[in-house]
């Protein structure tokens, strides 16, 4: 199945690095309480993610990108993640739509090593560090803080590139709204959010959402040719090549990707007192992915064909069921946070488990009997207890102490109809592990003067690890003892205020990834679904560091145009990279034999430049361009590969956009390009237009809202304007439309 070839292919890169966890804390207190509502692009905004503290993002020493509720309500999106189109520096690699099934989100040219928190609590899963970003309603986010660059100071390990978080409401107000949406491929979305006070200081709010879609052909059926003369006459065939410019030939799709979800979300929020407020939340996510009927496009006097095709020139294809099979899967995840906040002394305390019960692939031995179902479930714990301390008008401290249990349990079994995951009957392979982390740091913001401050940071982690494998039916299992590993993690960082509109900054600072458990004691093993490869773990793999210097600017041009720029430099190490050490023949059958080693080392050197302008009280617009250069420097795994870019990292992204709003009527018009990406460690897959290559593409999308009164509001969208022809690994959709009816009680 391609989606799973994709992900293979991503582990056999460099820098199969893959983000994880460790809680931080957001303030219980809505920000709608702390501060006044502003426009995304405003100096002013109040964060909380940069330093733990609340502070205006002119003041500080990091690339910050604030995304309100107002801004979604804009973009009008079917999933968070689609709200970075106005990010800069930040790729998302929703690589089919509505029904993609692990989309990357990445920044600072470091692949996907960036935290995702919802209040405070990580949505990377404890097995691989994937996020489900469409599991968080929608309507339930009151914003989205983007901080770029090294965070492991504050947060620990998988923040290399940096942290996203993802803040809920906490409203305080009596309200309801319910929305439908259609869009093409019978994409349908309802929306349902509610909140209420229930006294005078306990108040809920309760979230739903239902997503469903039939898709389109994302996944292209290609077969290689062999020599041989095979049947003539048969017609439907199109040559094409591989991204390496190899020879094949498309003969269909394997049907339209589906896709079924239900979000639910509910929280409680109980205030003692302006100052002192507890928070209790549930997110519960289920999907289902499939594929629908099968189009083979060959046919022969008009009819349906399989079997050996002539091509020509003394080759043939051949075209079976299996040529047209896609593994389906689903996965269930529920997210629980609690905190406690006491605003007047300083003191937060905050713990949350992210449950992934059911995380399943089905691969099918034949289309109608048996097959093989692996399920790999986990779960994330983290606590959090911190304290801000003033120890004088001129010094902001903030001290804490983490805790973090990860496990996963990893199992693939027979069946005896794989259509019914129940229906298991013994044990193929498995794989367990845990992993336990505890942490101090802390941080202090000392100001010399109005207009010169230092920010000064250190965070200890100390993580363990144990456990076991068993890497087929017939081998006996392999328990790995406890060890341990330790990371420091220090940041500096210089800001200076030249005048109310200007400051600069410099900083430097170290952070690490830890390895996941998957790259410790997988022990994957594919029988020719796609590929006959086995994985052997590696439990002594190390953390994977990087050091990073940063040269930042921020001016308020004038009263209506903000301008911001960044100049960065990363250096990596202990990179994790997926080697092919040989081959190993196994109940007769000879696998690719892998395992994950520290092998690789490389460097970023990137620029970042955003601008905004408000034009008029009608009119506004946005600009940002990234170009960054992630190169791998070392790989002893695969030499190769050096001297060239990084797996799945754009070189170059520009986003912009155009806003309209007046009295009833509200429009946006935005565009992105994004440049070639490469799914090969030694940038070999050069062809673009074809099927699984990562092609340079600009799109443009447009929304345009009627509010016709207080209550009800019509929208209607098209994505990719131009219906603009590419592959993002899969087949992108061309033009899609959208309609959408919301009301508000």
């Amino acid at each position: 199945m391609p989606h799973v070839k994709s992900l293979k292919k991503k582990q056999a890169m460099l820098c199969a690095m893959v983000s994880g966890a460790l809680l931080f804390q957001t303030p219980a207190v809505s920000y709608a309480e702390e501060v006044e509502e502003q426009s995304q692009y405003s100096f002013e905004q109040v964060v909380v993610t940069a330093t733990r503290t609340l502070q205006a993002t002119k003041d500080i020493p990091a690339s910050v990108t604030v995304i309100t509720a107002n801004d979604i309500e804009k973009m009008n999106i079917q999933s968070i993640d689609q709200a970075f189109i106005m990010a800069a520096g930040v790729y998302d690699a929703r690589l089919r739509g509505m029904s993609s099934i692990t989309p990357m989100v990445n920044m600072r040219g470091v692949g996907s090593q960036t935290l995702v928190l919802v209040d405070g609590q990580p949505l990377n899963d404890a097995y691989i560090g994937f996020v489900t970003w469409s599991s968080i309603p929608i309507d339930s986010v009151e914003r989205i803080e983007i901080v770029k660059g090294t965070g492991s100071t504050l947060y620990g390990s998988q923040a290399m590139g940096g942290v996203i978080n993802i803040i809920t409401k906490n409203s305080q107000q009596s309200q309801a709204s319910v929305s439908s949406r259609w869009e093409t491929n019978n994409t349908w979305m309802h929306q349902v959010a509610i909140s209420d006070k229930l006294t005078d200081k306990l108040s809920y709010q309760l979230n739903y959402e239902k997503k469903s879609t039939d898709g389109y052909g994302s996944n292209l059926a290609v077969v290689s040719p062999t020599q041989g003369t095979g049947t003539g006459s048969v017609t439907g065939w199109k040559r094409s090549t591989t991204p390496k410019g190899v020879n094949n030939y498309i003969v269909g799709d394997m049907g339209n990707s589906t896709w079924n979800e239900d979000n639910i979300g509910g929280k409680l929020i109980y205030k003692f007192s302006d100052n002192r407020t507890l928070t209790a939340s549930i997110l519960h996510n289920k999907y289902e992915f499939g594929y629908g009927s099968e189009h083979n496009f060959l046919t022969m006097n008009g009819v349906s064909f399989t079997g050996n095709a002539d091509v020509g020139n003394g080759n043939m294809i051949t075209v079976n069921d299996r040529t047209f099979w896609a593994q389906p899967g689903g996965r269930e995840t529920n997210v629980y946070t609690m905190s406690y906040r006491d605003g007047e002394n300083g003191w937060t305390f905050s713990g949350g488990l992210t449950d992934t019960v059911k995380n399943y692939i089905i691969r099918a031995s034949n289309l109608d009997g048996t097959g093989r179902v692996q399920d790999m479930p986990s779960s994330r714990l983290n606590m959090d207890l911190q304290k801000e301390i003033r120890f004088s008008p001129n010094d902001l401290a903030v001290f804490g102490v983490h805790y973090g249990k990860d496990k996963m349990s990893a199992q693939e079994y027979y069946q005896s109809n794989w259509r019914d995951f129940g229906s298991k009957t013994g044990l193929y392979n498995q794989a367990a592990g845990n992993a336990s982390t505890i942490a101090f740091f802390g941080q202090n913001e000392h100001k010399f003067s109005n207009k010169i401050s230092l920010t000064t940071g250190l965070r200890y982690d100390r993580w363990s690890t144990d456990g076991m494998t068993q890497a087929g039916p017939a081998i006996n299992p392999s328990y790995y003892s406890e060890r341990s590993d330790s990371a420091v993690s220090p940041k500096i960082a210089l800001q200076y205020t030249m005048d109310q509109t200007s400051s600069m900054y410099l900083s430097w600072g170290k952070a690490f990834q830890a390895p996941d458990l998957y790259s410790i004691y997988s022990s994957s093993i594919g029988n020719g679904v796609p590929y006959n490869i086995l994985n052997d773990p590696n439990p002594d793999l190390k953390p994977q560091k990087i050091t990073t210097v940063e040269l930042g600017g921020k001016k308020k041009l004038s009263d209506k145009t903000n301008l911001s720029m960044a100049v960065f430099h990363n250096n990596i190490t202990d990179m994790i990279y997926k080697r092919t050490v040989g081959t190993i023949t196994r109940d007769g059958n000879t696998y690719t034999l892998t395992h994950f080693e520290n092998t690789g080392e490389g460097t970023t050197n990137g620029v970042e430049v955003e601008l905004s302008h408000k034009v008029n009280s009608i009119w506004s617009a946005f600009l940002n361009y990234t170009q960054q250069r992630p190169v791998i420097t070392k790989c002893k795994a695969n030499p190769a590969s050096e001297g060239k870019i990084v797996t799945y990292v754009p070189e170059k992204m520009l986003k912009l956009g155009i806003d309209y709003q007046k009295e009833k009527w509200h429009g946006l018009l935005t565009g992105n390009y994004t440049s070639k990406r490469y799914w090969q460690d030694d940038n070999s897959d050069v062809v673009n237009g074809v099927y699984s290559s990562f092609d340079p593409f600009f799109v443009m999308n447009i929304r345009l809202k009627y509010q016709w009164d207080q209550h009800n509001t019509i929208m209607l969208g098209v994505d990719n304007l131009f219906d603009r022809q590419y592959f993002n690994y899969y087949q992108a959709p061309g033009r899609t439309y959208a309609l959408q009816v919301t009301h508000k009680f």
